[in-house]
C-alpha cells in the first residue's frame, strides 16, 4: 500500500486478514468496500467480499458478490466451488449442485468440490450419494489414508445408524462438533465449538450460517458463541429467514 495506495488487491488481502483472522468484521467490510470502489473489476475484491459476507451470514449479498467474481473469471473452479458453498449455506441445494458440478468440470480432481457435493446431498437426505461423494473426495486427497471420516460419521448419524456413528467418532477422536450435533448431543457439540473458537482452531468462521448447526440455534449458548467471534447479533447480520 505504501508503493500503491490504490491497489485493490492489497486492500482485499488486508480485509481477508481483518475478517478471517482478526474477526474485525466491521473493519474488514470497510476495507473490502474500499477495494471494490477502487477497482469494480477486481476479482480478488469481489471474491473476498463474498467470503466475508458468507461468514457474516448475509448470504443473498454474498451471492451477489460471488456472481461478480464468476463473471470476471468464468473458468475458475475455485470461484464456482465457493459459489456452490454459498448457495449450500443459503439452503439453495439444487443451485449449489449446479455450481459444484461446474467446478468439477473445470477441475475434475477438485477434492474440495467433491466433498462439498457430499455436504449438499447430506442436507438433502440423499445419504448414499453423500457417502459416495465423500469417498471420492478422500480418494483425491493426498495422504488422506483410509477408514473413518467425520463427514461419514455425520451421515451415519443422520441415517439413524447411531451405533456405527459413535464407533467412528471414538476412532476419530474428540474433534467433530458436527457429528455430535447430528447425534443430538448438544453439550458435546458446544464444548468443542467453544474450544474451537477460544483456541482459534479448526477454522470456525463459517459456522454461523452452516446448516450443520441449525439445531443449535435455539440454545442460548449459540448467541454466546457468536458473541465470542465478534459477530453482529442484529437480525440482518444473523441472516434471519
Amino acid at each position: 500500500m505504501e508503493l500503491d495506495d490504490r491497489l485493490a488487491e492489497a486492500y482485499a488481502a488486508q480485509a481477508y486478514v481483518e475478517g478471517m483472522f482478526d474477526w474485525d468484521w466491521t473493519g474488514a467490510e470497510r476495507t473490502i468496500r474500499h477495494a471494490v470502489e477502487l477497482d469494480p473489476n477486481s476479482l480478488d475484491a469481489h471474491y473476498v467480499y463474498a467470503l466475508l459476507l458468507m461468514a457474516l451470514g448475509r448470504l443473498p449479498e454474498a451471492v451477489t458478490q460471488i456472481e461478480h467474481a464468476a463473471q470476471l473469471d468464468p473458468l475458475s473452479a475455485q470461484v464456482q466451488s465457493t459459489f456452490g458453498r454459498i448457495l449450500y449455506r443459503d439452503r439453495k441445494f439444487d443451485e449449489a449442485i449446479l455450481r459444484l458440478n461446474q467446478a468439477i468440470e473445470l477441475e475434475p480432481r477438485n477434492a474440495v468440490a467433491w466433498g462439498r457435493l457430499g455436504d449438499v446431498h447430506d442436507q438433502m437426505g440423499k445419504y448414499v450419494e453423500a457417502l459416495a461423494f465423500y469417498e471420492k473426495s478422500r480418494a483425491l486427497l493426498a495422504n488422506a489414508g483410509s477408514g473413518d471420516s467425520a463427514d461419514m460419521a455425520r451421515v451415519y448419524a443422520h441415517m439413524g445408524r447411531v451405533s456405527e456413528a459413535r464407533q467412528m467418532l471414538k476412532r476419530l477422536g474428540d474433534r467433530s462438533p458436527d457429528v455430535y450435533t447430528a447425534l443430538g448431543d448438544k453439550d458435546a457439540a458446544f464444548r468443542l465449538l467453544f474450544k474451537s473458537v477460544d483456541e482459534r482452531i479448526n477454522w470456525p468462521i463459517f459456522l454461523k450460517a452452516d446448516p450443520l448447526f441449525d439445531s443449535l440455534h435455539s440454545d442460548s449458548r449459540w448467541m454466546e458463541l457468536l458473541r465470542r467471534m465478534n459477530f453482529p447479533t442484529d437480525a440482518r447480520a444473523n441472516g434471519s429467514r
